[in-house]
């Protein structure tokens, strides 16, 4: 931005003294600001700089949407089709849409902790591999420049470390030296990137989170809410989750909310019902990356809970870095469930398709008692690749092939080509 003149800021950035910041209730001054032409195109001044930072927040949110599927392969592994869902999760709901497209720090968290929980999920796959951990504790270190909350993954990470080490490492290196190093690397990095930050923080407001300045700009609560007096307000961070627009006081239609209340609802019972089936078949890798997401939500679900006990600050988005877990949920309930039945479809279609491709390849026939001369047989393998006897043919479902019993050039009883057809 230093290279965009942004002297105009004071004119253009003109508050709307009636907005209703918060309130949906009255039907008029919904903006928080009133817009000029001074923000037509061309853009000038502060209007140019503000669309720059939009344009580079969508892309932050394109970052977030293409790793969604990547994500959703890793902890689904062998169901292709619940990878598009992620993605449409994602792309498609209305309040990602929304922070998306404005000037917000949540925009590069939202994709530097997507990322992190992406590494996450190859290093639980691969082990302890060099390039990995790098990349995670550059990823993190970055979130936690970009804000606070990025600090809530560091302790999964750590345990992610771990879980990986006791898997083995890979290479030469011993687990334990793999992640003596993985931690450093960790500690390392989040010193060199983001430790300016916290010391600057310490210098200024002479704590390191920076929390009480913060609390001081937004305003303090008084009383301090308990945990349950906070259940008052999860109607509005539910809804806030999906879309509530504006400065929180542009609502959807009441039928789009009870639509995504149901979607929650039978996501929840799709993903109980989906781990308590793993759980049976005592399946345990299989939940281990749902667990870490599941683990990634539980954390700064209370790390949002404590700081709306100290500001009001009960918005569903402050949960859009970790919510891969809720995607996770619907992916396991009716939703996902569907498209892996379509799944299943297109793969029941494909192997068909195989099968009848396969049955019109030559096959080879031998007659009882009687074997061809070596180069008879040594063509005809050439010819039929992997195809065994009739017997066989038949035992892996293939219909039967007509025979040529006719004799060709050589004896009677040499081995006889045949064509197979379906049907």
């Amino acid at each position: 931005m230093r290279g965009i003149d942004r002297s105009d800021l004071e004119a253009t950035l003109w508050q709307n003294p009636h907005a209703h910041i918060g309130d949906a209730g009255p039907r008029d001054n919904k903006n928080a600001v009133i817009h000029t032409d001074a923000e037509a195109f061309p853009w000038q001044g502060t209007a140019r700089a503000v669309h720059v930072l939009r344009l580079f927040s969508v892309a932050l949110g394109a970052v977030t949407v293409a790793l969604a599927p990547a994500i959703a392969r890793a902890t689904a592994p062998g169901h292709p089709a619940v990878a598009p869902l992620a993605m449409a999760l994602t792309a498609f709901n209305p309040m990602f849409v929304f922070i998306s497209g404005a000037v917000n720090n949540d925009n590069l968290n939202i994709a530097l902790t997507t990322l992190a929980l992406f590494l996450s999920l190859r290093l639980l796959r691969d082990g302890l591999r060099a390039r990995w951990v790098v990349a995670l504790s550059v990823a993190l270190a970055l979130a936690s420049l970009s804000k606070i909350s990025g600090l809530a993954f560091y302790p999964l990470a750590a345990l992610v470390l771990l879980i990986a080490a006791a898997r083995g490492a890979k290479g030469e290196v011993k687990p334990v030296r793999a992640l003596a190093f993985s931690l450093l690397a960790l500690v390392g990095v989040w010193l060199a990137v983001a430790g300016w930050w916290y010391w600057r923080n310490i210098a200024l407001y002479g704590e390191p989170l920076g929390l009480e300045t913060m609390v001081a700009i937004a305003g303090p609560r008084d009383p301090v809410p308990s945990y349950l007096d906070l259940l008052a307000e999860f109607e509005g961070f539910r809804r806030s989750y999906w879309g509530v627009f504006g400065w929180f006081n542009v609502l959807a239609g009441a039928p789009f909310y009870i639509f995504t209340d149901l979607l929650a609802t039978l996501a929840a019972v799709g993903l109980a019902w989906w781990g308590a089936q793993r759980a049976r078949a005592r399946r345990w890798d299989a939940l281990l990356p749902p667990a870490l997401l599941a683990a990634q939500v539980a954390v700064v679900a209370l790390g949002v809970l404590s700081w709306t006990r100290q500001t009001p600050a009960s918005q569903g988005r402050l949960m859009f870095p970790r919510g891969h877990g809720h995607r996770r949920a619907a992916r396991a309930g009716p939703v996902g469930a569907a498209a892996r039945a379509l799944e299943a479809g297109r793969r029941d279609r494909r192997r068909a398709a195989a099968a009848g491709v396969r049955s019109r390849q030559p096959v080879c026939v031998h007659r009882a008692g009687l074997r061809a001369p070596a180069h008879r047989r040594r063509r005809a393998r050439r010819r039929a690749p992997g195809c065994g006897q009739l017997g066989a043919c038949r035992a892996a479902g293939l219909p039967g092939p007509h025979t040529d019993r006719s004799p060709r050039r050589g004896a009677a009883g040499h081995a006889v080509l045949a064509r197979a057809r379906a049907g």
